[in-house]
């Protein structure tokens, strides 16, 4: 089975081993209001940032509520 597209992001753009288990943690904590919403798309995704460890990161969350990815982290100019 291939290996979710959020956990291969996570790797590629915070360095974080993530597992199924903590895309279920990270999806429970949105339902219960413990992220930061930070945007609803036109597709009716929503963006939030949450913490994973000490590690914040923005995980976009399908209407379903599954997280569909983790965006990159913002450059500082």
């Amino acid at each position: 089975m291939p290996e979710p597209h959020a956990i291969t992001r996570a790797r590629q753009r915070y360095g974080l081993e993530l597992t199924g288990a903590d895309l279920d943690r990270i999806t429970a904590d949105v339902a219960a209001g413990k992220s930061l919403h930070l945007s609803t798309q036109p597709d009716s995704s929503q963006r939030h940032a949450v913490l994973v460890g000490k590690t914040a990161l923005i995980a976009v969350v399908a209407p379903g509520g599954h997280v569909i990815t983790v965006l990159p982290r913002k450059r500082r100019k």
